[in-house]
């Protein structure tokens, strides 16, 4: 799996200057030089979709789990399907764009569907 090259954050999440050389993932944000650097293109679409790789096997997962507990609920399944859909599409283009808090949002309803189906297996196994 690759890895980010050092402990650089976009932009929107970090609010020190840094030092960008021909190397960096960052190229000048154009502001005359003020030490304020912009979010490389190629390196935010590289960031989502190592991102995706990281929080979307566990789900699906758990999600085909959940599809074949017989007792678990398919009113459920298709709530939480459709919640993380919605929070990972919302979260990817939030952080394409640079958009804050509503990329964090769709991270959260991404996590909050994640859980939905784990409470979903368990109330489906002891029910």
């Amino acid at each position: 799996m690759a890895s980010a090259k050092g402990n650089v954050r976009p932009s929107e999440d970090q609010k020190a200057e840094v030092t960008v050389d021909e190397n960096s993932q960052l190229k000048d944000g154009g502001d005359g030089g003020a030490g304020v650097a912009a979010f490389n293109d190629k390196e935010r679409f590289r960031r989502i979709g190592l991102n995706e790789l990281e929080n979307v096997p566990i789900t699906l997962a758990l999600m085909a789990y959940s599809v074949f507990q017989p007792l678990a609920s398919n009113e459920v399944n298709i709530a939480m399907a459709s919640t993380f859909l919605l929070g990972r599409i919302m979260q990817s283009v939030c952080y394409a764009y640079g958009l804050q808090p509503w990329r964090s949002i769709g991270w959260m309803l991404g996590v909050i569907s994640t859980l939905g189906f784990v409470v979903n297996i368990i109330y489906g196994a002891f029910k």
